[in-house]
């Protein structure tokens, strides 16, 4: 309920602050601040569906190590070392994959700020 009356008094105060100290010219920053608008909500919403298959990855790859843990004297003794490896090597993949895609939306989510 606070912020129905907070935000709109910050905004109008932000942008009377801009027109005193910058005059006429703070229209010209508030138009490229609008035509980036769209571009900020696509990288935003794009990161947040980056971050979450990042984090599925991850909780597949702990989950995958955590039950080779509980069981690994299992795993030793039916001699599934190789493909328990290999597997964690390829959900660790998966994980690293998810990650850049995440760092890479991030680097374009930094440089636009």
């Amino acid at each position: 309920m606070h912020s129905l009356w907070m935000v709109p008094l910050t905004l109008l105060s932000a942008v009377c602050l801009l027109f005193w100290k910058v005059g006429p010219f703070g229209i010209a920053a508030l138009v490229v601040a609008g035509l980036f608008w769209p571009f900020n909500v696509w990288v935003i919403r794009t990161s947040r569906s980056a971050t979450g298959r990042f984090k599925k990855a991850q909780d597949a790859r702990i989950k995958m190590l955590s039950g080779a843990l509980h069981g690994i004297r299992v795993v030793k003794m039916l001699t599934w070392e190789e493909p328990m490896v290999s597997l964690l090597g390829n959900l660790r993949a998966e994980e690293i994959a998810a990650l850049q895609s995440l760092k890479r939306i991030t680097v374009i989510q930094n440089v636009t700020e």
